[in-house]
């Protein structure tokens, strides 16, 4: 990397989101949650305490940011296990989301499958083209 040039201060300086990035996301009305403090890979094969010390941290360094306490997660690379539930629903979580798409039977309100920003804009254009039919029908 050093023979082409590559800074890798700099890279890091572009890739990772600062607090003002995180703050001003929040001010435009976008949801702040939980992600764990580290990112660990295999965040559910850890043990629950230190699971526990992750979502506690980054909810820590969330609430200090925002002045609010999150409510909803994500699981890393969607390794979660029952305790991680248990850990999230202890810091009051209602909602989070796997890191897959897959439709597989959800078991609880902090499992739902990650949802493709495309489907989503699909279907807006269909409620609009749905409305827009129903108007003229009504003209």
């Amino acid at each position: 990397m050093d023979q082409v040039g590559f800074d890798r201060d700099e890279a890091s300086r572009n890739l990772w989101m600062t607090p003002d990035h995180v703050k001003q996301l929040d001010s435009e009305g976008h949801v702040i949650g939980l992600h764990s403090h580290t990112h660990p890979t295999t965040l559910g094969l850890l043990p629950p305490e230190a699971q526990k010390q992750e979502y506690e941290k980054n909810a820590s360094w969330i609430r200090n940011l925002l002045g609010a306490t999150p409510c909803v997660a994500s699981h890393p690379c969607n390794s979660y296990s029952p305790e991680t539930q248990e850990i999230l629903h202890s810091l009051g979580v209602e909602l989070a989301f796997r890191a897959d798409t897959a439709h597989v039977v959800r078991r609880s309100q902090l499992e739902f499958p990650r949802e493709d920003h495309a489907n989503l804009l699909i279907a807006a254009d269909a409620v609009v083209q749905e409305k827009e039919s129903c108007d003229v029908k009504d003209a």
